[in-house]
């Protein structure tokens, strides 16, 4: 279920900066479906924990219904998406804020995309992220490896990376940069962006999975 709502409020984002909206009303989208269970490397989740590098490439579940042996008895997340135009009419919104209950969510751009060209940016935030240690953000790729006209883009199927400096260092500015002009931006989203971090002697972890129904080919898999 999702709704909509106006609102005219200052936003935390990714690590807990703070970055105040210039502009006077933004759209929410309120999430209420609890994510369905996903599939991400097993190795992604030990290097979560801590835990020696797994050599294997076998994929896990983990549930946000339950807690999975993957986890360690981790604890889940809300996280909340932000999505800002560069261009304008590039999105259904020129600033639209995304909220996911514990355990995050799955956002579609087919439902916050035009198809006109253009660029936007993307922030993440979490309600929770104040005061916490050990913050780390992962990206386990989706998206199909492209040739474009500028070179080769994405990561590729099967391939996950820790992202957590370089993803601070957006979030601190204007966020993470994307372009639509020939699904670009899919290349690089395209898959689950996962987020842990400890406080209070507690592991929390949430994730969001980016896609577009209208373009299955440009997956690596269902998603």
């Amino acid at each position: 279920m999702k709704s909509l709502l106006p609102l005219g409020l200052s936003i935390l984002c990714f690590m807990g900066c703070s970055s105040p909206l210039t502009e006077e009303t933004y759209r929410e989208i309120q999430v209420e479906d609890v994510p369905k269970e996903i599939r991400i490397p097993s190795a992604l989740w030990e290097r979560i924990e801590g835990k020696e590098e797994s050599h294997g490439d076998a994929a896990a579940p983990t549930s946000t219904e339950s807690e999975s042996s993957e986890t360690s008895g981790a604890l889940f997340m809300p996280v909340n998406v932000i999505l800002r135009e560069k261009t304008p009419g590039v999105l259904t919104e020129p600033l639209i804020r995304i909220v996911f209950p514990r355990g995050g969510g799955q956002v579609d751009f087919a439902s916050y995309t035009t198809g006109k060209q253009g660029s936007f940016y993307v922030k993440f935030e979490w309600p929770e992220a104040e005061k916490a240690e050990d913050v780390s953000a992962w990206y386990d790729s989706k998206a199909r490896r492209r040739k474009l006209d500028d070179g080769f883009w994405g990561a590729g199927c099967g391939r996950f990376y820790e992202i957590t400096r370089g993803l601070k260092k957006e979030m601190s500015e204007e966020g993470l940069k994307v372009n639509t002009t020939r699904e670009r931006h899919l290349t690089v989203l395209g898959g689950h962006f996962v987020f842990a971090m400890r406080k209070s002697h507690q592991n929390f972890v949430t994730q969001v999975t980016f896609k577009d129904s209208r373009l299955p080919v440009l997956f690596c898999e269902e998603l």
